[in-house]
């Protein structure tokens, strides 16, 4: 199992996780190492981004983000306007 697997599982069996709260999950990975496999796993859909990181002031950066588990969207059918779109 993949660093990015084993980072989606571990914020699947909590709920929701942020970067701080999975250094104590994996001390031998570093910070960096953490949000970079966090960021994969969200472009591979394993997670979603639940709450962005709120600003901690001018030039002090960003808190981190808490992500968890990619919940269902609801599909809008297109709406129908002819026989004609109806083929298509």
């Amino acid at each position: 199992m993949s660093f990015v697997q084993e980072l989606a599982e571990t914020v699947r069996n909590k709920g929701q996780a942020s970067s701080d709260e999975l250094e104590r999950e994996f001390p031998d990975k570093t910070p960096q190492q953490i949000f970079k496999g966090l960021r994969n796993a969200r472009d591979r859909g394993f997670l979603e981004l639940a709450k962005p990181g709120r600003s901690l002031g001018r030039g002090k950066g960003r808190a981190p983000g808490l992500y968890r588990a990619p919940t269902e969207k609801p599909r809008m059918t297109p709406a129908v306007n002819s026989v004609w779109s109806m083929a298509a």
